[in-house]
């Protein structure tokens, strides 16, 4: 287990889930915040952006993978970004049972 880690920038204050959620779909990623309660949720484009820098400093034990947004273009396909690229792919089905991403949560603090 590690520590608590906060990003607070101008714009944005959250707080990043301890580990990795397994691979998943999007509705699978969703469908477990929404489970887990207590505010979590997916981060939108913006706060990934903020994980990967962390990542890029090895903080957050992030994995060379690929992580889901709560974005996409239209109700259909969601963003992913990946965490080896720093890329983001735009046209990942959200109803599809393939592609698995992993998911990081945050919550607003």
């Amino acid at each position: 287990y590690m520590d608590k880690i906060y990003v607070l920038t101008d714009n944005l204050s959250f707080e990043i889930y301890h580990e990795d959620l397994e691979e998943m779909t999007w509705f699978e990623s969703r469908e477990y915040s929404i489970n887990l309660g207590n505010r979590w949720r997916l981060p939108n484009k913006l706060e990934l952006d903020e994980m990967y820098k962390l990542h890029l400093k090895a903080v957050g034990n992030f994995k060379f993978e690929t992580y889901w947004s709560s974005e996409g273009s239209g109700n259909a396909f969601a963003f992913a970004k990946s965490f080896n690229t720093g890329e983001y792919s735009t046209g990942v089905s959200k109803s599809s049972s393939i592609p698995k991403y992993l998911t990081r949560l945050i919550r607003n603090i």
